[in-house]
């Protein structure tokens, strides 16, 4: 009952703005126009094999995202504008309502413009857009890049930043950011979900993460062959994290108290993104690899076959230790070998119904378990598994 309260909360004020005063997107305040924006989404998943951040061997109904945005111009170069967000992935939000971004953007030239506030982190080229279902062929994006479980890590930081568009004639045009800042991670987050089912021998509970300065750099070229692009995203920041392991079946406080232990850790994070859109077809592909020995990449296309219809197809690899891909150190360890990687073909179908309204179909098969939790298949995880995604989503 609380997590339908909270999803209508945000939902009621995105229904009446659409009544009241959006069949355009605007509406007027106090002389201003505003542009109003938002969206709603239901989702049904069903897997075999493992459950999916939820309980979805049963099937579930627990994703669902809500999103309501404004905007306006206070003078020509100085726009501001915030985004409520809520969003419920089987334990991972629960339909809080959450600040999602807000700014203040000067454009003081195309070279050169400036932001302060909550930014979305530009990470690879869809982080900036991926709650514009709109946008997008995929019910889910690639988790080799984009992982759900991480989501709250890479979304935003709340700092400043430095960002411009150069031209350069012949070869295409630059457009550059930099962000400085830092971030606010949730204990209950999904962040610390993930960061707790890595410590495998025990159950861990994650009391305090902390993260120092984050700095961020991507440079995009448009190249001057049209539909063809290529990014470099670079991220680094200090995390330092609180963990308190707590042995399976003990009672002993005190004992617990003492397996606490902080681990800081410096991230570095970069991301190469390629995409070519040609008529009907868009071809992308992107790699990642961290400082922490992760490394992820995928290829994706879709085709657009009409107005209401739009296939796609995508290959994701993931390796949580790029050292140990056929997973033969986590054997050593007692652990199961797939637990090395994941490897998923996706296949999806988007139906546009109208401007507004859209539905989705997605299929994944999935070959080991990287980025499968534990806590969510207290039965033990299998290495195959397999998983439906339905989503619905209507936006103005």
């Amino acid at each position: 009952m609380k997590k339908f309260i909270r999803s209508f909360i945000i939902i009621l004020p995105i229904v009446m703005v659409k009544s009241l005063f959006a069949f355009d997107g605007e509406m007027t305040l106090g002389g201003k126009n505003i542009d109003v924006h938002g969206f709603i989404s239901q989702g049904y998943l069903h897997s075999d094999g493992n459950n999916v951040f939820a309980d979805t061997e049963d099937g579930t109904f627990q994703f669902n995202e809500a999103g309501l945005n404004f905007s306006t111009d206070v003078t020509d170069r100085l726009r501001i504008g915030l985004q409520l967000f809520s969003r419920d992935l089987g334990d991972l939000s629960n339909n809080e309502i959450q600040l999602d971004w807000a700014y203040g953007d000067y454009r003081w030239r195309d070279w050169v413009g400036f932001r302060a506030g909550k930014i979305k982190i530009p990470y690879g080229f869809y982080n900036e857009t991926r709650d514009i279902d709109l946008l997008r062929t995929s019910v889910f994006l690639p988790a080799s890049i984009y992982y759900e479980g991480e989501r709250d890590i890479v979304n935003a930081l709340q700092g400043v930043g430095v960002y411009g568009d150069l031209a350069l004639k012949w070869v295409g045009s630059l457009s550059y950011q930099f962000q400085w800042g830092q971030q606010k991670v949730f204990e209950d987050g999904s962040t610390a979900k993930y960061e707790a089912d890595q410590e495998q021998t025990t159950v861990a509970a994650i009391e305090e993460i902390d993260l120092g300065d984050i700095y961020t750099f991507s440079v995009e070229w448009e190249t001057p062959i049209p539909g063809l692009r290529f990014k470099e995203f670079f991220m680094t920041s200090d995390r330092s994290l609180e963990i308190r392991i707590v042995e399976e079946n003990s009672e002993d406080e005190e004992y617990d108290s003492a397996l606490s232990s902080r681990r800081t850790e410096d991230i570095e994070t970069v991301i190469l993104s390629g995409e070519y859109n040609w008529n009907a077809i868009t071809v992308a592909t992107e790699y990642a690899t961290s400082q922490k020995g992760k490394e992820g990449y995928y290829a994706s296309l879709s085709y657009r076959v009409n107005d209401w219809i739009e296939c796609g197809l995508y290959y994701s690899v993931y390796y949580p230790y790029k050292d140990d891909k056929d997973g033969s150190e986590l054997e050593a360890q007692g652990r199961s070998a797939h637990q090395a990687w994941q490897k998923e073909w996706v296949l999806t179908s988007r139906f546009d119904i109208n401007d507004h309204w859209i539905w989705k179909i997605e299929g994944h098969f999935i070959n080991g378990t990287g980025q499968i939790l534990s806590d969510d298949n207290p039965e033990g995880l299998d290495e195959n598994s397999y998983l439906l995604a339905v989503k619905t989503t209507y936006h103005f």
